[in-house]
């Protein structure tokens, strides 16, 4: 099992996204295509601050994501790194997961196991060269462990 964490903004969203658009902004073609990677063998743990909204947390669960769990509820002002570490710790996941963010505190992760996306720029999130990205290194992970 391939643990994967996920933000909203700056993943599904960007700089270039239509902000024009009445509510919460999504680019859903980036949800079906990161819908369409996600296999039997990932857990999708969304660690976006969206889940602490419930309008918001509807909205992303009326777009389709693909999401099992989320991440607690940040009570302790908590950087979204030591967030899902703590989850990972919790949940014995070792080195099985992939984490998918544009949030600074999650920079120092080891390269295998993060796609750093970014918000501030044109094509942003997680774009063609993102979710290539984020495809081989899932591959890479469901490989070592079909290997176990």
């Amino acid at each position: 099992m391939v643990y994967i964490f996920i933000d909203i903004d700056g993943v599904f969203n960007s700089h270039s996204s239509d902000w024009n658009k009445p509510g919460f902004t999504i680019d859903l073609d980036k949800v079906n295509e990161f819908n369409q990677l996600i296999t039997d063998q990932c857990f999708v743990v969304l660690s976006s601050s969206w889940r602490s909204y419930p309008d918001q947390l509807q909205f992303i669960k009326n777009t389709g994501l693909v999401f099992h769990d989320q991440t607690p509820s940040n009570r302790l002002k908590q950087s979204r790194y030591s967030e899902i570490f703590n989850y990972i710790n919790e949940h014995n996941i070792g080195d099985n997961f992939i984490i998918i963010d544009d949030d600074g505190s999650v920079r120092n992760v080891n390269e295998k196991n993060l796609v750093y996306t970014q918000f501030n720029i044109v094509n942003g999130g997680l774009n063609k060269q993102k979710m290539e990205e984020l495809k081989n290194k899932l591959d890479s992970l469901l490989s070592a462990e079909s290997i176990h």
